[in-house]
């Protein structure tokens, strides 16, 4: 048999660094930003994450996902930023990895 750790909430599928979580197909995509940012951290860079899309999008429930989980995320540096349309959030997204062109004083190694 194995071990039921007790211990373990529905939140942890966002909060734990290390041990077995249980989660959806979607709620693992939401997840894998946050530990983008971890392995960042661990390889000494400064980075940050940007999420946008728009409601249309074929994947629509991974944005209501992400506004529910915005505070785990922020814990991470990630920002969710809806478009209004496809061409909106391809652009916050492209604007995004041009930071280092237009900005002198950006305070992140890159964006993700």
């Amino acid at each position: 048999m194995g071990y039921i750790d007790r211990s373990y909430t529905l939140s942890d599928r966002y909060k734990r660094e290390d041990g077995r979580v249980f989660l959806t197909g979607i709620q693992a995509l939401t997840r894998l930003p946050m530990m983008q940012r971890q392995l960042d951290r661990h390889n000494g860079l400064n980075t940050a994450g940007l999420i946008s899309g728009y409601r249309g999008s074929p994947l629509g429930a991974y944005d209501q996902e992400i506004w529910r989980s915005q505070k785990a995320l922020k814990q991470h540096d990630i920002d969710f930023e809806p478009g209004i349309n496809e061409d909106l959030g391809a652009t916050i997204l492209w604007g995004a990895q041009l930071i280092d062109h237009y900005r002198e004083d950006a305070t992140k190694d890159g964006v993700f």
